[in-house]
């Protein structure tokens, strides 16, 4: 993935090849210039919590 065509990336938890909470952690590392936000309808506190400690710049729960 090259950065320079995003200016951000929302991602969901649930995905079919990778969980969100790693794809937060892989381009919170790898590319720490591009904000990441988290949506999930399955989420709670806890995942909110991981998720920002993981790097995401913000945590959106879906509603169900």
């Amino acid at each position: 993935m090259d950065s320079a065509g995003f200016a951000s990336l929302s991602c969901t938890r649930r995905m079919p090849r990778v969980d969100g909470l790693q794809l937060v952690d892989r381009v919170s590392s790898d590319y720490p210039e591009i904000p990441v936000i988290l949506m999930t309808a399955n989420g709670s506190e806890e995942v909110a919590l991981e998720a920002l400690e993981l790097g995401a710049a913000g945590y959106v729960p879906k509603l169900q």
